[in-house]
């Protein structure tokens, strides 16, 4: 049997549910297993040995220093009571109970034989649909973000429940979903489902351990059923490879996991400035932006004086949402940092920014709601980073023309102006379908990504297709930061930014005089 080790595979996952009675991580992980993969539920039930085997891998980890990776699944059950939301909660209440960092989710899909009938059943395409959207936006509620989970299962039965590429999945294309890949009896040619076919499989689960034309290695030290049997997977890649990939697709529990934050010894009793450095990069970045919350702070100049000797230069804020307007809120945050500005004419400013959530399928159309953006931050004269931000409402994404509606909207009224684009990735791919130079040269537009995970292994993150290269990043929910370019200073990058301010009349740029 071919060695996938020596095929340039990372061979080092394993998979295992209640039935695998013996779990002794010391020995697996000794055997050269770096992830694992473990039944969280299926159906309606927990499985009775997650929590604590979660638990045990959590302390292990911590103990140790043992950087290791851990995945939850779903084995979804078409004769369970539950339908496929409430099995997504079952899963999403279930992996919440231990919170594990770098947490990987995944559906696995396989024909479920009844325990009182012996009948087997596959899920339904429906089961499916509404277990996928209520977990992301089960997901989505409490991480502020959307990582698509792994789907697992083998070519011939995903194609029963997935027949073509063009079926879409809580609003997604099925394959922007990994793909876990599950094949026993070849060598390394391997049949990809039908709505696959344009994306190599993420995942290879190569053997169950028992089946004699799989390839190697098979046995799993310390984990194993009574026959003494555990499943194994693959990622094609270097184990750094199988890293970066499962941090990119995975949640945190701590929105601050592996971010390393370097506290610098304050001279008086004023806050430094954070930094943080992700992982895989030794330089640092201040975190000199900061997303004010919805609620009634930073509303007189003496709270903008704490955050700028925290080190923040730009505040952004939220004018307007869809139809709705942050009216009074905004208006009092921006005089704030206008006095502030004002007061202060020796220091480089503090810049201000406002956005809007634009909304597809409401009943205010793109131009209303541009006229409800523009009121809004005519009411105060401060020049203004103008931020469009792309966010997924009940799985409606704005379309492309629905943007440059919005934009154009604006330009009309206030004359051409520059814009900030700001979203994370999967949202960006399903807006700007064109090429870099195509939505670069319309819409003038520099990116604002948003990406969670990626803070803990890269030193940029992935961006959207449509562009080659972004400006800011929010490496967490509401803390962003430059993305780090040898060839700009900060400074340099703020007047990058300042760019983007739309200027009342009769007012200069206060970036002018940083």
């Amino acid at each position: 049997m071919q060695d996938l080790i020596k095929l340039g595979y990372s061979a080092a996952i394993i998979d295992c549910s209640k039935y695998q009675e013996s779990f002794d991580l010391p020995k697996i992980v000794g055997s050269g297993i770096q992830a694992i993969i473990h039944q969280a539920s299926q159906g309606d039930a927990t499985d009775i040995r997650y929590i604590e085997r979660a638990q045990s891998f959590a302390h292990y980890s911590q103990e140790t220093k043992t950087p290791l990776l851990w995945g939850a699944y779903c084995l979804l059950n078409p004769h369970s009571r539950f339908n496929g939301a409430e099995q997504a909660q079952v899963f999403f209440d279930t992996i919440l109970q231990v919170p594990i960092d770098n947490i990987l989710p995944v559906l696995d899909l396989e024909e479920v034989t009844g325990v009182r009938t012996g009948i087997k059943k596959k899920p339904s395409l429906q089961m499916v649909e509404e277990f996928m959207t209520h977990f992301l936006k089960l997901m989505q509620q409490h991480y502020k973000m959307i990582e698509l989970p792994l789907i697992g299962g083998n070519a011939q039965f995903l194609n029963l429940i997935f027949p073509n590429a063009n079926i879409r999945l809580a609003g997604y294309r099925i394959s922007e979903y990994p793909l876990w890949l599950m094949r026993y009896n070849v060598q390394e040619a391997l049949e990809q489902p039908i709505a696959w076919q344009d994306k190599p499989y993420a995942l290879w689960q190569y053997s169950d351990g028992k089946t004699q034309n799989a390839p190697e290695p098979k046995a799993v030290p310390g984990c194993a059923n009574s026959a003494g049997h555990c499943d194994r997977s693959a990622y094609k890649g270097s184990i750094e490879d199988l890293y970066n990939w499962w941090s990119a697709h995975s949640y945190a529990h701590s929105p601050k996991f592996a971010l390393e934050k370097t506290v610098i010894a304050p001279a008086s009793s004023v806050v430094p400035s954070p930094f943080f450095t992700p992982a895989a990069s030794s330089e640092i970045r201040p975190e000199c932006i900061k997303t004010l919350p919805n609620d009634d702070s930073f509303y007189n100049a003496s709270s903008i004086e704490a955050l700028y000797q925290q080190g923040f230069r730009i505040l952004l804020n939220k004018a307007t949402e869809g139809e709705s307007v942050q009216k009074m809120q905004h208006i009092a945050r921006a005089q704030a940092v206008l006095n502030f500005n004002e007061a202060n004419p020796d220091k480089p400013p503090m810049l201000w920014a406002a956005s809007h959530h634009l909304q597809a399928s409401v009943s205010s159309t793109p131009e209303n709601q541009a006229k409800n953006f523009m009121e809004i931050i005519s009411q105060i004269a401060i020049p203004t980073i103008l931020v469009i931000e792309v966010v997924n409402r009940q799985n409606q994404v704005q379309t492309l023309s629905e943007v440059e509606a919005f934009m154009s909207a604006i330009n009309d009224q206030l004359g051409h102006q520059r814009f900030i684009i700001k979203g994370n990735p999967n949202h960006l791919n399903r807006v700007f379908t064109g090429s870099s130079d195509q939505i670069n040269n319309s819409l003038a537009s520099e990116l604002w990504v948003e990406n969670y995970a990626e803070a803990k292994s890269k030193p940029k993150p992935t961006l959207p297709k449509a562009w080659s290269q972004a400006l800011i990043w929010e490496y967490e929910p509401n803390k962003s930061c430059f993305i780090y370019d040898m060839t700009k200073s900060v400074q340099d990058q703020l007047s990058t930014i300042a760019s983007h301010e739309y200027i009342p009349q009769g007012k200069d740029s206060f970036a002018l005089r940083g």
